[in-house]
């Protein structure tokens, strides 16, 4: 890898490190979610420091207990349709900053997903990296 290469690949780095949801958003969405919290920490098997670090700093990693939690949250809040396809309605009520521009931005990516799982990923990726700033 040459110099310059280097140097572009430290930079794009850093900028996506730098990306953080910020406390009041995260406190928000943590008053949605905590009667659901402990039970899908559980079932996902991860630490709820983990949990907190993913909304934070705005990195959801494709990984399959991170799937879990988030497909778990949703689950419990009874966000998915009868035909496995998010309630853009639902995810609309959720809190004040999920505007209508915001989901509609976020459903096609969920939609083009087969599995349930995936779809809770792509919508906890598109909703926090929307929320997040530099």
């Amino acid at each position: 890898m040459n110099t310059h290469t280097l140097f572009v690949a430290i930079l794009l780095v850093g900028a996506v490190q730098s990306r953080r949801v910020t406390q009041e958003t995260y406190d928000i969405f943590f008053q949605l979610i905590e009667p659901y919290y402990p039970n899908c920490l559980v079932e996902a098997g991860i630490t709820p420091g983990y949990a907190k670090d993913v909304v934070i700093t705005a990195f959801v990693p494709d990984e399959a207990n991170v799937k879990q939690y988030f497909d778990c949250l949703y689950v419990a809040m009874d966000l998915f349709l009868e035909n496995g396809e998010f309630s853009r309605e639902k995810v609309i009520g959720l809190a004040s900053y999920m505007t209508e521009a915001l989901v509609d931005e976020c459903m096609p990516l969920t939609e083009r997903e087969v599995l349930r799982v995936d779809k809770s990923l792509a919508l906890a990726n598109c909703l926090i990296n929307a929320l997040a700033i530099d």
